[in-house]
């Protein structure tokens, strides 16, 4: 409020200072001020905005699941930020080398996403000198304003053009797809887990298990094993079936009361056959970030 009053002053004195002028000169025609032009760049210069906050609220929205496919063939970069606003961007944290000589880095804005009250997420382009762009997604503590965690999701180069790399951004999760193109073309794809912090954690896509060892695991499929049973514990998030298979420790999460369900409440050292699957898991005190555990659907004590 207090930045568009002042612009109304400022262009009141202006409008009054070239009226004055024409009453006292009659030429003043040949020296016309251009009063839009500078109420312009007066406006800009006020409401310019420099704090995180601030540039958070400049950027546009996007809504999920986006596609970010960012090149120079589709990028628009009238815009570039400025040495402040840069510093609000600790754009440095991210690229140490920014500000050295020969370096000829600049920053253009791109969007903005609304994954959190928790944090902003804010997406920038990065010009590395006039062959290489990077676009980075940033998430940023919105209470104190300080960088959490960045993923660079879009890349493109025009020197070689033999690399590119696009996302998928979702609410949880982003995926990244680098595609190389040499004699054959090859794709790596590599996803990422947004956990409550605005962390950024690598998802795992294979799977190994002590239960079934030197085996691949598959997510979500069943298998039946034999485990020699040791203990329930109950002591964690999760509730952890103990075991051993071939003399190495083995565990499951669980879901069921064997206190009050003698099949289930297994002696020490029983042999028991163990329904399990691959499954993933939230741990609760790391910002609820996405982790993979075997999971017991069921068990039953063998009998010999």
């Amino acid at each position: 409020m207090k930045s568009k009053l002042l612009i109304v002053f400022l262009i009141s004195s202006l409008v009054f200072v070239a009226c004055n002028s024409n009453v006292k000169n009659k030429n003043i025609n040949s020296q016309k001020v251009d009063i839009e032009k500078l109420t312009e760049n007066l406006t800009e210069k006020i409401i310019s905005p420099n704090k995180l906050s601030e540039i958070w609220q400049s950027l546009p929205l996007k809504q999920l699941p986006i596609i970010d496919t960012t090149s120079f063939d589709n990028i628009n970069d009238n815009k570039v930020f400025n040495a402040e606003q840069l510093k609000s961007l600790q754009i440095e944290a991210i690229y140490p080398n920014f500000f050295e000589e020969n370096t000829h880095f600049k920053v253009s804005p791109s969007y903005k996403i609304n994954l959190s009250k928790e944090f902003y997420t804010i997406v920038i382009n990065v010009f590395k000198g006039e062959h290489e762009l990077e676009t980075v997604l940033i998430n940023y503590d919105s209470s104190n304003e300080n960088l959490i965690d960045f993923k660079i999701i879009a890349y493109d180069e025009i020197a070689e053009s033999i690399s590119k790399k696009k996302s998928k951004i979702e609410k949880e999760s982003i995926t990244i797809s680098d595609e190389f193109y040499l004699e054959e073309t090859k794709i790596e794809v590599s996803k990422f887990h947004i956990n409550k912090n605005g962390e950024l954690n690598p998802i795992k896509t294979e799977f190994t298990s002590v239960i079934r060892p030197k085996k691949d695991i598959l997510l979500n499929k069943v298998y039946v094993d034999t485990i020699q049973f040791s203990s329930y514990n109950d002591d964690y998030d999760y509730k952890l079936l103990l075991g051993k298979k071939k003399g190495k420790s083995v565990s499951l999460v669980y879901n069921w009361e064997w206190e009050t369900n003698k099949k289930l409440n297994f002696k020490h050292d029983d042999y028991i056959k163990v329904t399990w699957k691959m499954d993933s898991i939230f741990v609760a005190g790391d910002g609820e970030t996405l982790d993979f555990k075997e999971r017991a659907i069921n068990a039953e004590k063998i009998k010999f």
